[in-house]
């Protein structure tokens, strides 16, 4: 159990990698957005 003076460094861990995920999906979004709109194409 952590203790009491981890907590807040817990929380602030814990919105910086929900941060993260959001850019990344936003990113992964993005990314599939073009690929079906044919702007980007792989080759």
């Amino acid at each position: 159990m952590p203790s009491p003076q981890s907590l807040p460094t817990l929380t602030a861990e814990l919105a910086a990698l929900e941060k993260r995920r959001d850019k990344t999906r936003n990113l992964k979004q993005a990314m599939m957005q073009e690929l079906l709109t044919g702007k980007t194409r792989l080759i």
